[in-house]
């Protein structure tokens, strides 16, 4: 038997996180909402705040497809 409860809930979830969403930019000398101080410009996660290494496709630590258009400078 297949429990069916929260299905929607995962469902949405899901749906949201393949809709492209633009990289945040975090300035040198901030802190990130994990409390995390950073050494220079970065760029992270809209969903989740973690650092982006390079322009990847996709955050590696919760899946949101990233949308690099119109995004400049060398991160």
């Amino acid at each position: 038997m297949f429990d069916y409860m929260g299905d929607d809930e995962i469902i949405c979830k899901a749906i949201e996180k393949a809709i492209p969403k633009k990289p945040l930019t975090v300035f040198a000398d901030s802190i990130t909402p994990d409390g995390s101080i950073v050494g220079r410009t970065a760029l992270v996660c809209p969903s989740c705040n973690s650092f982006l290494l390079e322009r990847q496709n996709y955050c590696t630590k919760c899946g949101q497809v990233l949308d690099w258009k119109e995004i400049k400078g060398d991160y």
